[in-house]
């Protein structure tokens, strides 16, 4: 009978405890499991600006690349040269290779279970552009890394990339746009 009372007594403390394990905003997700969930999104939204820097290059759409940028970067004197910069910085090329990583490295704040500030680091690494020339192929090599900042509850404006960098490996490094905050 004893037995039976301290099993039960220890399953009932085992289930107040494990019930601490879930955030009721949350729809009862673990909280190890919220946190993987939130990873994943942040992964697919670096997957996709990256996909989106990588077609503007490609495509030479410079409005599509400027959009991509915080409004003050895009209001600063001198940015329209900026973003032309990239286009004659990288050739157009006959095929291109690349590979997005989709880890970086960054921070977040959160308030009352909102996020309220959210900044990352990507990186497009591998960057192969080949050139058909004829008789031969000719390769260049790029990478480019930026500053993205996602979410800024506190002044909206810089919403976006604010600062990037592409380097032709071994041969230079262009930059465009700055920290602005």
């Amino acid at each position: 009978m004893l037995k039976k009372i301290i099993c039960a007594v220890l399953c009932a403390a085992l289930s107040v405890s494990l019930a601490g394990c879930t955030d009721s905003g949350s729809d009862n997700i673990p909280g190890w499991l919220e946190d993987r969930i939130s990873y994943k999104g942040e992964a697919e939204r670096i997957r996709d600006e990256s996909g989106e820097i990588m077609r503007c290059i490609k495509e030479k759409d410079k409005e599509g690349m400027k959009m991509l940028f915080c409004e003050k970067v895009r209001n600063t004197s001198g940015f329209d040269e900026q973003i032309d910069s990239v286009f004659d910085f990288i050739d157009s090329g006959d095929t291109w290779s690349y590979d997005i990583k989709t880890t970086a490295s960054g921070g977040q704040s959160i308030s009352d279970g909102e996020v309220t500030d959210w900044d990352v680091h990507p990186e497009i690494r591998d960057i192969q552009v080949s050139y058909d020339r004829g008789n031969y192929f000719d390769n260049k090599y790029y990478g480019i890394d930026y500053y993205w900042h996602i979410v800024c509850d506190d002044d909206k404006s810089l919403e976006g990339i604010q600062y990037m960098r592409i380097e032709l490996l071994n041969n230079g490094t262009l930059e465009i746009g700055e920290y602005v905050g």
